[in-house]
Parts: C-alpha cells; sequence; structure tokens
C-alpha cells in the first residue's frame, strides 16, 4: 500500500528509518542514486567521527564513548588512560548525543567477563546493571567487594529513561592503577593511574 513507513530500533533510540511505497507506474530513484544518497550520508559519517576524536572532556571526567547529533558513535574511553592524585573524584559520564548504554566497571578481569557474558546468556546477572553501592560517589580500591569490584551500574543519556543517570562519580582513594570497561561492550577499556 503506498505510503510512508517509519522503523526504528528498539534498543538503540535515535535509530531511525523509512521506507517509501509509491503508486504503481510512479518513478522511485534508481541505483545509481540510492547509492549517491548512501556515499553522502557515509561520508558525513566519517567526517563527523573525525571531529568526534579532537573532543577532550572536562578534567576528572572520562566519557563513556563519543557521538554526534546524527547517530555516529565511536565506541572508546575518552580518555583510554586518566591520572589522577589519591582521593579525587571521577565523573564517568555519556556522551551528549549518545544513543547507546555504557557501564564503567571495576575489578578481576575474570570477574567482569562473567559479568559481561551474561548479557549475552541464560544467566544473565543483576549485578552487572545496578550501581555497586548505593550512594555517589562510589569508592574503588584493591579491596572494594572483596575483589575490587566497582560498578557505575548502566547510564543512558536518553531523557525518557527516568530511573537510569547518565553519569556516575567514583572516589579513588587509594593509590594504584585500575582497569575498567563497559560490561555491555567489553572491548571499551580504560585506566584510572591513582598517585
Amino acid at each position: 500500500k503506498p505510503g510512508v513507513y517509519k522503523f526504528f530500533c528498539d534498543v538503540h533510540r535515535g535509530m531511525v528509518g523509512y521506507v517509501v511505497v509509491k503508486a504503481k507506474g510512479a518513478s522511485i530513484p534508481t541505483a545509481k542514486q540510492d547509492a549517491a544518497a548512501l556515499t553522502a550520508q557515509a561520508t558525513s559519517a566519517v567526517k563527523g567521527a573525525g571531529k568526534l576524536l579532537k573532543v577532550k572532556p572536562p578534567a576528572n571526567t572520562v566519557s563513556l564513548g563519543e557521538s554526534t547529533s546524527s547517530g555516529v558513535e565511536l565506541y572508546s574511553m575518552f580518555p583510554a588512560s586518566l591520572t589522577v592524585k589519591a582521593g579525587t573524584v571521577v565523573t564517568f559520564a555519556m556522551s551528549k548525543y549518545t544513543r547507546e548504554d555504557h557501564t564503567a566497571s571495576f575489578g578481576p578481569s575474570a570477574y567482569l567477563t562473567t559479568l559481561a557474558n551474561s548479557f549475552n546468556g541464560a544467566n544473565f546477572s543483576p549485578i552487572a546493571t545496578y550501581p555497586s553501592d548505593p550512594t555517589q560517589p562510589l569508592t574503588v580500591s584493591a579491596s572494594s567487594h572483596g575483589n575490587g569490584f566497582a560498578n557505575t551500574g548502566i547510564l543512558d543519556q536518553d531523557p525518557t529513561t527516568k530511573t537510569i543517570l547518565p553519569s556516575s562519580k567514583i572516589d579513588f582513594t587509594t593509590p594504584g592503577t585500575y582497569h575498567f570497561q563497559c560490561l555491555i561492550h567489553p572491548f571499551m577499556q580504560g585506566t584510572i593511574i591513582v598517585n
């Protein structure tokens, strides 16, 4: 039936597309025109991604990914390594235009891997989704929760999600090197060095 049909991803807010169905006999774009439109969209996305590499978060802040208003996402921690003095509170924040969810999770690699894998399996762990402590700022040290675990819980920038926060704060009270990752996207990793 002729019309414009909107479709979207339930998981990634802002991923929206349209299928335009024209009446029989109406002209439609050629394959060459479709290819040109795709090339223009991809060129714009690459240009936007290049600009994201130059974004500098505020002091003592780690951005969990970076994003453009058009939906380009860079899945990395910005900065990937941050050095602070003991007693510094670091903010872990979602980027302004993100359409993703992320965590900043600290602890032994094997433990974090098990939690990350729970997102894809039958044995889902709620420990992966909620903050490791009920109050802010969280505190992390080698002995947090018995094994060095600390988790911001799932962070989200979507203003309609009123129960999920766009940022979390962690107080680094003890010198050391603390590796962290996103449990939803385990390839997103970073390090906080506390002097």
